[in-house]
C-alpha cells in the first residue's frame, strides 16, 4: 500500500521486510522534495510458525474455498498479518498461492490420468471448467488440452 500526502512531502510504503526496496524511475514522484518512509510489519517467531502452518493447510486443503480472513481466523492471526506473513514466506498472496497450487495438481492430473477437465476441474477446486481452462491458459500460455496432448507426444 502506497499512500501520498497531497504536497507529496510524504509517501508511505507498507511491505514486507523481505521486500523493501526503493527503486525510483523518471517522474514518479511529483516534487523533488518527496521522501519515502518504509512502514515495515514484523512478525514474531510465533507469528512465522503460524505462516507455516497456514501454508501446510492450504496444501492440504487447496480444494475447499480458503481466504485470509479464514486463515485468520483459523490460526488466531490478524488478517492483515496474515496476508503480509504469507506474501513474505510464500513471495505469493493468499489467493495467487492457492490458485497456483490448484493448477499444479491439476497439471499432474493431466500428465497421469484420463480424467475429463470438467472432473479435474471440479476435484481441485476450481469453480467452473472454463474458470480452470482460463486459469491454466493464462498461466501456462496454452490451454489444458493443448499441454496434455504435448506431454504425452
Amino acid at each position: 500500500m502506497v499512500v501520498f500526502a497531497k504536497s507529496c512531502r510524504l509517501v508511505l510504503i507498507v511491505l514486507p521486510i523481505s521486500q523493501v526496496k526503493f527503486i525510483i524511475r523518471g517522474n514518479l514522484f511529483a516534487h523533488e522534495k518527496c521522501t519515502v518512509m518504509p512502514w515495515v510489519i514484523r512478525l514474531s517467531p510465533y507469528d512465522r510458525k503460524k505462516i507455516m502452518l497456514a501454508i501446510e493447510y492450504v496444501k492440504l486443503r487447496y480444494t475447499e474455498a480458503i481466504s485470509a480472513e479464514h486463515l485468520s481466523l483459523e490460526f488466531d492471526m490478524d488478517a492483515r498479518r496474515m496476508q503480509t506473513g504469507f506474501k513474505e514466506k510464500t513471495g505469493l498472496t493468499i489467493h495467487n498461492y492457492i490458485i497456483q497450487h490448484r493448477l499444479l495438481m491439476a497439471t499432474i492430473d493431466l500428465d497421469t490420468s484420463n480424467l475429463t477437465l470438467k472432473v479435474i476441474a471440479d476435484k481441485h477446486g476450481f469453480a467452473t471448467q472454463s474458470h480452470f481452462i482460463e486459469l491454466f491458459k493464462k498461466h501456462s500460455g496454452i490451454t489444458p488440452n493443448q499441454y496434455r496432448n504435448s506431454a504425452r507426444a
